[in-house]
């Protein structure tokens, strides 16, 4: 899903809490897997194989961010960024550091997430059922929240001041998008896409992993670790995005070791 923000993003805040409707609120509240229109892992099985077939070979990683975010954005970040949230996930009692946003989608009768499409997939593959997300109940749909935000002081007293919030607007509603930390995301994703291509470009990966992964491996290579996953896409992406984390693993049912 793609979405337009509307102009004059400075107004934001203030249009959307005078114009939105009466029975929609923003706040807090939990979901269940079931009811998240998730990214479907055949997708992202196949965007994270163009980081094998190309990211690999990148070396200007900041020129690239700044002035071709396109193919960053299929040839780096579809790979790289699942990697580092996945370590920040695990290593962080299964939560991320940043709510993920929801709105409710009349056209599914689902909730989309935004923003949150690298931290959804990582959801999806390591987390449990539930999850507390920043929701809005686009045209008014039930919600049990456990927080609302009644006014942008009360955003700001929650969650500080280094946020940046957007609407776009659908489904008759001014949509409320809340982003954080910015800056610091750039900076991190950039490092660790460097870290990550390091990895593979100097480590032979063995065990039951596509051909567009072991073809990347060389006599030149100064590690090999071996990945055993199930036989299936999930337990493969699992796999995958634990690799550049560990050198002996074991959970999951995935197992890393040399």
């Amino acid at each position: 899903m793609i979405y337009t923000t509307l102009p004059h993003v400075d107004t934001h805040m203030d249009l959307f809490y005078k114009y939105k409707h009466q029975n929609e609120f923003f706040g807090l509240a939990n979901f269940n897997k079931k009811d998240l229109n998730l990214l479907n892992l055949d997708l992202v099985l196949q965007r994270m194989s163009n980081f094998f077939k190309k990211g690999t070979t990148f070396t200007n990683f900041d020129e690239i961010y700044h002035t071709n975010i396109v193919s960053w954005q299929v040839n780096i970040e579809s790979y790289c960024k699942l990697v580092w949230l996945t370590r920040e996930y695990l290593n962080s009692n299964m939560k991320f550091k940043n709510h993920m946003g929801v709105h409710y989608n009349p056209d599914i009768g689902m909730w989309d997430i935004h923003p949150g499409g690298s931290r959804q997939t990582v959801f999806n593959l390591f987390g449990s059922d539930d999850i507390e997300m920043i929701a809005f109940n686009t045209t008014g749909i039930e919600c049990k929240f456990t927080r609302i935000f009644e006014t942008k002081n009360e955003l700001y007293e929650h969650f500080g001041s280094n946020i940046d919030f957007v609407i776009t607007s659908d489904h008759g509603s001014l949509i409320p998008h809340l982003h954080f930390d910015q800056v610091e995301l750039k900076v991190n994703i950039i490092d660790w896409s460097k870290k990550i291509v390091n990895f593979w470009n100097t480590t032979n990966v063995i065990g039951n992993v596509p051909n567009w992964v072991t073809n990347n491996n060389s006599m030149k290579k100064t590690k090999t670790l071996e990945l055993k996953t199930q036989d299936t896409i999930e337990s493969l992406l699992q796999g995958l995005l634990l690799l550049p984390l560990y050198d002996n693993f074991s959970d999951f049912g995935i197992y890393i070791g040399n």
